[in-house]
């Protein structure tokens, strides 16, 4: 079970997996679990942009059936922890709501593999509205984009196939450099963000795709468009904030702002780096704890955003925001003194002298 999501698994390895649940022992799910590679390298077999996908739909099916079914172990497992309920029904009952929950997630599953092959072929595609993602109602009318904008918020599976999909698409070297870039890339990133509302698992890796972006170059768009696409990458990076990744992102941003001026990793322009603490003020309120003291000291204490947050170009009403914020850090700072680190102390000092 332990392949590499490198390694293919071909029919005859499906169809063995495959042969325990035809007997109705439901074990091959229950080990699944145990072995999330297996299951990623499953998952990469229906969700892997272009020949990394498997070409067959017989190995897609028998690839979706077998995740439907460690899904199903763990929503079993779940339920059986949560619930003291009497199982003493009928039991032909419940097999039968099994096998159409099954059904349903292989259904899924196997739509959105499909709905990744065909946007990652288009020049764009439509994200689905805020009155669509209310009702989660697909038709056979919605577009391409539509289906998976709906299919990642329905479901936690396949919002975990996409995310898989977009993080290997956008870091390959190609991408960058293709016709479909400055446009596919927005739709990608609008996908993103609603599939990581809905699914707090996936935030992780969209923070690192989101981030991936601002490394990103391309001679043959224009500087307005690229300027766009990082800017929409900022601001998924600050919804990503809001959810909770608070620590996460500011690190992540931090480290970017401390590498060497040259190179992909740090295509960050003061303008940028303006855009982003601009909207990170107007998202922060008090009361702030000690270790996003550390994380915020960190960020603003780079040489970087010392030189871009103190240039006449950075608003005034942003550089009171900001004055305000330090004074809230200074509060904080003495409120826990006895807790804070001698670093987080020093932090707070050299803000206030740097920016107060």
């Amino acid at each position: 079970l332990l392949y590499a999501e490198s390694k293919a698994f071909d029919n005859v390895m499906l169809d063995h997996l495959l042969e325990g649940e035809t007997s109705g022992n439901h074990n091959i799910g229950k080990i699944l679990t145990l072995h999330p590679l297996a299951i990623k390298g499953l998952l990469g077999h229906l969700y892997l942009p272009g020949s990394k996908r498997a070409a067959s739909e017989l190995t897609r099916s028998k690839c979706a059936r077998l995740l439907a079914l460690a899904v199903l172990s763990a929503e079993e497992t779940t339920s059986s922890l949560s619930s003291n309920s009497d199982n003493s029904g009928n039991g032909d009952v419940d097999e039968d709501k099994r096998k159409v929950r099954e059904d349903d997630l292989k259904s899924m599953l196997l739509d959105g593999s499909r709905m990744c092959e065909l946007v990652e072929n288009m020049v764009s595609f439509q994200v689905a509205s805020p009155k669509e993602l209310e009702n989660i109602n697909i038709t056979k009318d919605s577009s391409a984009g539509v289906k998976l904008c709906l299919l990642a918020v329905k479901s936690a599976p396949v919002a975990q196939g996409v995310v898989l999909w977009a993080e290997k698409l956008v870091m390959e070297s190609e991408f960058t450099t293709s016709a479909s870039y400055p446009t596919l890339s927005p739709c990608i990133l609008s996908l993103l963000r609603m599939t990581s509302q809905h699914h707090p698992f996936t935030r992780p890796t969209v923070l690192n795709i989101a981030s991936s972006f601002l490394g990103h170059s391309n001679t043959e768009i224009s500087f307005q468009k690229l300027t766009e696409l990082k800017e929409q990458s900022l601001r998924l990076l600050l919804f990503l904030l809001i959810q909770g990744e608070v620590v996460s992102v500011l690190g992540d941003m931090a480290t970017r702002l401390k590498k060497p001026t040259t190179g992909p990793e740090t295509n960050l322009d003061a303008s940028l780096i303006r855009y982003f603490v601009g909207g990170l003020l107007d998202v922060l309120a008090p009361p702030c704890s000690p270790i996003l003291l550390g994380a915020l000291g960190e960020l603003l204490m780079a040489p970087k955003c010392i030189d871009a947050l103190k240039s006449s170009y950075f608003p005034s009403d942003k550089t009171t925001k900001l004055k305000n914020m330090i004074g809230v850090f200074r509060v904080t700072k003495k409120k826990y003194e006895k807790h804070i680190t001698p670093a987080i102390a020093k932090a707070v000092d050299s803000m206030v002298v740097t920016y107060c």
